[in-house]
């Protein structure tokens, strides 16, 4: 028998010492020839196989022996690629073999997540066959090869004391390997490492040192959090401490906020000793009053005051850099800044804050005597004007060229939905032109959409135009069928106004097939989706007859603005297309058609006629469920949409699917919001619901944040689901909803359209029936308020009537409520209601919540 039907019977039988005996002495070319074989082997055994129904287990003898053969003889480019492990020790055959490529398989090894053969070439390191890789796999891997005690380990390896252990130090380590998962999953490195301080096999200040040095790399914080965490744990003496001090300071700017934490409390512990360099420390804890934490901040003041009372001379230096915590938002802080203040220059405090004097809560400025420069906001009452859009120009693509370009950017980008839009006028105005530089032009635009559409998707779709996640499908599509010709494949897997998109871009796909020119009836004037009136008429004068959705999508698209003169002009427009136009324009004497003809067009002219007329009515239905886990009892919420008249799965009835988008792609979402910009109500229903049913971030729905910039945008009146839509975003986990939400809330306020009165009966509506974070409306309240003082007044009613509506708020986040309640009292000088009183007088009270309530009450 030769080598490979050895190796081979060696690998079934499971028998790798058996591998690597057959493999001793031979040459590389001899090895060689059972390369590939034995890679088939390999890949036979190491694949997880059913052994009984629904238990899978991979053969590890059979794995072993076939892994001992690879490593014996394939090349250096095999095995970089190939995925092994092995539970028999591997390092007789590769020391055997000592190729000159061993250093970078190793280090190749390490970089793909080399752990399974960390033991291996250890061994080969200590054997002297291998050096120490330098590489961060090498160190990764070493960490997550710990599962015995430390000590145990170095007693038997002691050369890791002089280059891996502190190593650790220097490797942030990822989401497979770091100090902080491996103790956190598995092991406990913290308390081996110390150990080994204790037992007095590594220098305990080097430790302590070398912590601090990874803390100043600034790693993740999760990973920080390890270091800080491990040099607590050394319990440092205050001297230590005080020898370290300026490392400490420095780290009060670092970007981590667990690292400006820690480093805040050893530098008040070295104080507290009074063995802090008062000159020196000064300057640098002027970085700990810009830290967001609060406790940070106070500790930061109150090692100051410290400070001041230790070294008066320092009285003025101290006020100076106190001054610099009046810029956090909480008013606390900024109570404590400005008593410190006092304490060092007295009279002369309002003279250092008057350049704060713009942050300053209402109290602290009363007590400064400081007049804060009210921000006068023009505040329009809002009408039916505030629906006359008059949206900055759209102008068509001009010719091949420009499309061409857009096409691509449009593909690229997937979107804006202005973009899209000018893409499928483009198209259908140009379709019929194809001269001698129509087929290297767009060329390289097709192959483009032929290979996104070759491009997996996570999801099996069932054909091109399946655009329920990524326009770019049906767009893809449209310029195959434009360029090459290629018939479109149209999936019926859509649903809500997705489908009406998608069913727009086949319109204009036949269009394309057959060569048959003309511009679209419903491409908007701006960039919410708006057509004004005239202009669409004169569309239709110059090209009567439009596709049945292109002109359902212009009706929807008619802006409120000269409906009068466009429907004289429309006087004169021919057939049932004129009737319909001249009813959604207003028209008395026009009449329903016979049954028989297009219901979805008509009710398209409805809708446009009369916008919120039979628009139907949207609600959010909450069901709170009460679970029982571990002793705890949890409120789980959950929340679903009703709607009157409940809408039709017709594609072409758009206007009723506005409140079921069919998807979460935030391309397609922003689509979506173009349909019908006249009545936004099923619009923000549908946002509503996707914000509740996610309020604390479970998933990444980052489509979700268009509806809430759509709400940002809009500028007619405030409907209930707007109202809901706005407190739902304000109560959100996800940053990007939440500042959209505050933008809104912003603007809402400054021309009138949100009441506070409103807005706090919607907040405690929500409070009551879902599982809300109160502290996120009172975090985003004072936000606005800061920047903008004329809305405190909306802001006190809000709050004031979500505490008049009982809306529940949790003790941990009571006091914050009720602190801001007090703020915007001392602004407005308003006073709460008899319900607020009542209900506030009910509730049992201590510490900081109590003394607010006093105040209210007071």
């Amino acid at each position: 028998m030769g080598l490979t039907e050895d190796l081979e019977a060696a690998v079934h039988a499971g028998d790798a010492a058996r591998s690597e005996k057959l493999l001793a002495g031979l040459s590389e070319g001899e090895r060689k020839g059972a390369a590939g074989r034995m890679l088939e082997l390999l890949r036979e055994y190491y694949r997880f196989l059913e052994v009984a129904p629904g238990v899978h287990s991979r053969r590890i003898p059979q794995s072993n022996a076939a892994t001992v053969a690879v490593l014996g003889t394939a090349s250096l480019a095999v095995l970089k690629k190939t995925v092994m492990a092995s539970t028999y020790p591997v390092h007789g055959v590769l020391a055997e073999r000592k190729p000159e490529w061993l250093a970078e398989w190793a280090e190749a090894t390490f970089e793909r997540g080399g752990q399974p053969f960390f033991r291996d070439i250890r061994r080969l390191i200590r054997d002297g066959v291998l050096a120490k890789p330098r590489s961060e796999g090498y160190i990764r891997a070493f960490i997550g090869s710990l599962m015995e005690p430390l000590e145990n380990l170095v007693a038997r390896e002691p050369d890791l004391l002089e280059y891996e252990i502190w190593r650790l130090f220097e490797v942030e380590g990822d989401a497979q390997a770091s100090l902080a998962g491996h103790d956190k999953y598995v092991g406990d490195w913290a308390k081996g490492l110390a150990g080994l301080a204790e037992k007095g096999l590594a220098p305990r200040a080097r430790l302590l040192d070398a912590s601090l040095d990874a803390l100043e790399r600034d790693f993740a914080p999760f990973r920080a959090a390890w270091f800080s965490a491990f040099h607590e744990s050394l319990t440092p003496s205050k001297e230590e401490r005080a020898a370290r001090a300026g490392r400490y300071l420095a780290l009060l700017g670092s970007r981590v906020s667990t690292t400006v934490s820690f480093a805040m409390k050893a530098v008040a512990k070295i104080e507290k000793a009074g063995l802090l360099d008062t000159a020196a420390a000064l300057p640098l804890l002027g970085a700990g009053m810009a830290a967001r934490q609060k406790g940070v901040v106070m500790e930061a003041l109150q090692v100051l005051d410290s400070i001041r009372k230790r070294k008066p001379a320092l009285a003025e230096a101290t006020s100076g850099i106190a001054a610099l915590a009046l810029v956090h938002e909480s008013p606390e802080v900024q109570k404590r800044a400005v008593d410190l203040m006092e304490a060092c220059v007295g009279g002369a405090a309002p003279l250092v804050a008057q350049s704060f004097q713009q942050l300053l809560a209402p109290t602290q400025r009363a007590r400064l005597g400081l007049e804060r420069p009210g921000l006068k906001m023009e505040q329009r009452p809002v009408s039916e004007a505030a629906l006359e859009e008059k949206p900055e120009r759209v102008n068509a693509v001009r010719d091949l060229d420009e499309l061409v370009e857009l096409y691509a950017s449009v593909m690229e980008n997937a979107g804006p939905p202005v973009e899209m839009e000018r893409v499928l006028d483009g198209v259908s105005r140009m379709c019929g032109e194809r001269d001698s530089r129509f087929a290297p032009l767009t060329a390289p635009l097709a192959a483009r959409a032929e290979k996104f559409l070759a491009t997996p998707s996570m999801w099996a779709v069932a054909g091109w135009f399946d655009g329920r996640w990524d326009p770019r499908f049906s767009l893809a599509a449209l310029a195959l069928a434009w360029i090459r010709k290629e018939p479109v494949k149209l999936s019926r897997a859509c649903h809500g106004v997705c489908s009406f998109l998608t069913g727009r871009v086949a319109e204009v796909a036949v269009r394309a097939l057959n060569g048959q020119a003309k511009p679209l009836a419903a491409l908007p004037c701006g960039a919410e989706g708006w057509i004004p009136p005239l202009e669409f008429v004169e569309r239709l004068h110059k090209h009567p007859e439009p596709e049945r959705l292109d002109l359902i999508q212009g009706l929807l698209r008619l802006s409120m603005a000269d409906r009068v003169e466009a429907l004289e002009q429309a006087r004169s427009l021919p057939g049932p297309e004129g009737r319909i136009v001249r009813f959604a324009l207003g028209s008395e004497d026009c009449r329903r058609p016979p049954r028989f003809f297009d219901e979805a067009l008509w009710l398209a002219a409805g809708q446009a006629r009369d916008p919120e007329g039979g628009a139907g009515v949207h609600r959010l239905r909450w069901h709170v469920e009460l679970h029982r886990i571990s002793g705890s009892t949890y409120r789980i919420a959950q929340v679903a949409m009703d709607s009157w008249p409940p809408p039709e799965f017709d594609a072409a009835k758009a206007a009723a699917l506005t409140a079921i988008p069919g998807t979460h792609d935030a391309a397609m979402l922003r689509w979506c919001s173009t349909v019908w910009p006249a009545h936004r109500e099923p619009w923000f229903a549908a946002g509503a619901l996707a914000l509740a049913q996610n309020i604390d971030w479970q998933s990444a729905m980052w489509g979700n944040r268009v509806y809430v910039e759509t709400l940002a945008a809009y500028r007619g009146v405030y409907g209930p689901m707007a109202y809901e839509l706005l407190a739902l975003g304000l109560a959100a986990k996800e940053t990007g909803e939440a500042m959209a939400a505050t933008d809104a809330l912003v603007a809402g306020l400054g021309d009138g359209r949100v009441k506070g009165a409103r807005l706090g009966e919607v907040c405690a509506k929500l409070a009551g029936e879902g599982t809300m974070t109160v502290s996120r409306w009172v975090k985003r309240f004072a936000a606005v308020a800061r920047l903008y003082p004329g809305y405190c007044g909306e802001l006190f009613t809000a709050m004031e009537r979500m505490l008049a509506g009982g809306a529940p708020v949790a003790l941990r986040e009571l006091s914050g409520f009720l602190e801001l309640l007090c703020e915007l009292r001392g602004a407005t000088g308003e006073q709460i209601g008899e319900k607020a009183r009542a209900h506030l007088g009910s509730m049992k009270l201590s510490g900081k919540a109590m003394k607010f309530a006093k105040t209210l009450l007071g």
